[in-house]
């Protein structure tokens, strides 16, 4: 019960993280930093996709995950449409997992 009650509540809040990546208009605006905010709003996205990779795919689903946490700060201008907040993947016993990740695509309707 405790295990449906958790993917409940990631669910949502990465539906609600996916929507507000997919707000923004101007997607170098992902990346914008100023004075008062030293992350942005992609490199943030990032990093929690690293955590949940890291914690919840690698440790407790036995995932294939390595982590690169540097470069979750220091990537830039990945696009919204590549930054994917879910992804089916096995864990070493074929398992299946739904974790986030990114995730290069091309953006709807581009040839």
């Amino acid at each position: 019960m405790l295990t449906e009650i958790l993917q409940t509540l990631f669910d949502r809040s990465l539906n609600k993280l996916t929507k507000e990546i997919e707000l923004y208009s101007d997607e170098k605006n992902l990346w914008v930093t100023d004075k008062n905010i030293s992350n942005s709003a992609g490199n943030l996205c990032l990093h929690l996709i690293g955590n949940l990779n890291a914690y919840l795919g690698a440790e407790l689903g036995n995932t294939w995950y390595i982590r690169n946490r540097p470069l979750e700060f220091t990537q830039k201008d990945v696009g919204r449409y590549e930054i994917r907040l879910s992804e089916n993947l096995e864990t070493d016993d074929g398992t299946p997992v739904e974790i986030a990740t990114v995730y290069y695509f091309d953006k709807p309707g581009k040839e």
